[in-house]
């Protein structure tokens, strides 16, 4: 299954947006505030309903969002702030084997109703990895998460329940070494009694005493051990940068095209300059697809491009030319902005 299109209209900062995707990466860049990861996370829950057919109100837990008495979407969703505003409307379409569906999900008021047509046969387990680490918070997270009411949005109890999943047979790795991604840091993975272990050449250490950097990378490798992320996946992966060295964003860029290569559909929301760089030099032409997303009077406008220099606005590269230059001016006394001089 790839997803080929989005629509937002009213939805959180998104007043009236499009994207067009790519089948293999696809990224998401801007400030903080701009709707990366709602965007990442709205493609998650649409593919759920494909799948799994949620209640109505899965997609408050997916953004741990407030219902404000019976207006469903009021300030909480919804890019008006107008008690029963205008309908809020997401659409999106999928394709597989050259069979376009078409999935829709909108609001108005207290109101709210999802569709989809014509159906697809079979929809894979879609995998979201939040931008914070959950492998070293796996024992008895589900349990804690059903129980009460804690401020964990449904990506997180999503990801937990994957990881804790038995191991499959006669999965393929992808081509995914635990040991080169972490360089050398982690060489296996155990779980015992909720918990997981990362093992290298000298000893066994419980996840939480591991760097949470070498934690995430070894997230990927435990999904894929776990089948969950397979040829057809749809991978979504916020700030897949967090914590992990630069000097093992090779590493991680590699490890992200090897899955695109093989068939999973990757959507990341980034801050990093080593990833878009990464990106930039390790990938084919048309391997990548990226979306830099801008505030406007409030409202989030999406900028599309098919190649890393064809990027605007670049905050990151913005602000990374910044930082050489002050560094040039410092060692100089020289700048590149005004010609040379100081």
């Amino acid at each position: 299954m790839r997803f080929t299109n989005l629509k937002l209209t009213n939805f959180t900062v998104f007043k009236n947006a499009e994207f067009k995707f790519g089948d293999k990466v696809n990224v998401f860049v801007g400030a903080n505030g701009t709707g990366k990861t709602h965007a990442l996370k709205i493609l998650y829950y649409l593919q759920l309903i494909l799948r799994d057919q949620p209640t109505t109100s899965d997609v408050f837990d997916m953004f741990a969002a407030d219902i404000h008495g019976e207006d469903l979407m009021s300030s909480s969703l919804s890019s008006d702030d107008r008690t029963h505003g205008d309908l809020t409307n997401i659409e999106a379409f999928a394709e597989n084997e050259n069979r376009v569906t078409k999935i829709q999900w909108h609001t108005r008021g207290s109101i709210e109703s999802y569709s989809y047509s014509p159906s697809i046969v079979f929809v894979p387990r879609p995998v979201f990895i939040p931008s914070v680490d959950m492998l070293a918070h796996t024992r008895r997270f589900m349990s804690t998460y059903d129980e009460y009411k804690i401020d964990f949005d449904q990506t997180y109890r999503d990801i937990v329940s994957l990881l804790l999943s038995p191991e499959k047979r006669k999965i393929d790795d992808l081509g995914i070494d635990l040991q080169a991604l972490t360089g050398g840091a982690a060489s296996d993975i155990e779980e015992e009694n909720e918990r997981f272990y990362i093992k290298s050449q000298a000893s066994r250490i419980a996840a939480p005493m591991v760097a949470e950097g070498v934690r995430k990378l070894a997230t990927v490798v435990q999904l894929i051990r776990n089948g969950w992320i397979q040829s057809g996946t749809t991978l979504f992966w916020d700030e897949p940068e967090v914590s992990v060295n630069p000097s093992l964003m090779t590493e991680l860029v590699k490890m992200i095209l090897k899955l695109a290569d093989a068939g999973v559909q990757v959507f990341i929301a980034t801050h990093n300059y080593e990833v878009l760089k990464e990106l930039d030099l390790q990938a084919k032409q048309g391997d990548v697809r990226y979306f830099a997303l801008e505030l406007v009077k409030n409202e989030a406008v999406v900028h599309p491009a098919n190649a890393y220099d064809e990027l605007q606005p670049n905050k990151i590269a913005e602000e990374f030319d910044s930082l050489y230059d002050r560094q040039l001016t410092r060692a100089t006394g020289r700048s590149r902005k005004n010609g040379g001089r100081g």
